[in-house]
């Protein structure tokens, strides 16, 4: 999220890919939070549904994370 705040795209990328890569099964809640923030709206929304469907403890956290407010915001 810092390389696409500061306009690196490439390096924003390559860092969603390794942690896509690396946390595709465990983290499904923060993969999605990183598209949101990118304002990338559907892979977030696609990353939430994953979450459901592997019933993943951080949905819970949603409500009280201030962070959320990206996915609400777009």
């Amino acid at each position: 999220m810092l390389y696409h705040a500061m306009n690196r795209k490439a390096d924003s990328d390559a860092a969603l890919a390794r942690y896509t890569k690396t946390h595709s099964d465990d983290d499904p809640v923060g993969n999605g939070d990183i598209h949101a923030y990118r304002g990338e709206a559907d892979a977030a929304f696609a990353w939430l549904e994953r979450a459901y469907n592997q019933k993943a403890a951080a949905l819970a956290n949603l409500v009280s994370d201030p962070g959320t407010t990206r996915f609400c915001a777009r």
